[in-house]
């Protein structure tokens, strides 16, 4: 929970073959799943005309604070706000 992601939101499961793969892929409560051989790098346009990014090393209080202010400060209305967020998984120029 360091990312501060509630538990159950993101699982990984490693080292279980054909049998877990089966299985979570047939389980109604599981929307989304991926295997090693389906990541790669993406570019992605969150949500609208301001995206948020968190690095690594933030200071994931601030950020989450930050991150609602600029979501509710004028009501929303502002067109600057951040749009959406999404952690930073590397370091340096990603």
């Amino acid at each position: 929970m360091k990312a501060g992601v509630p538990n159950g939101v993101f699982n990984v499961i490693t080292r279980f073959g054909k049998a877990a793969g089966a299985a979570i892929n047939h389980h109604m409560d599981i929307d989304k799943a991926a295997t090693k051989s389906d990541l790669k790098h993406v570019s992605l346009e969150i949500r609208g005309k301001s995206p948020l990014v968190i690095f690594y090393d933030a200071d994931i209080n601030l950020a989450v604070d930050l991150a609602l202010l600029g979501i509710l400060f004028n009501k929303g209305l502002g067109g600057g706000r951040g749009g959406g967020s999404a952690p930073w998984e590397g370091g340096g120029d990603g």
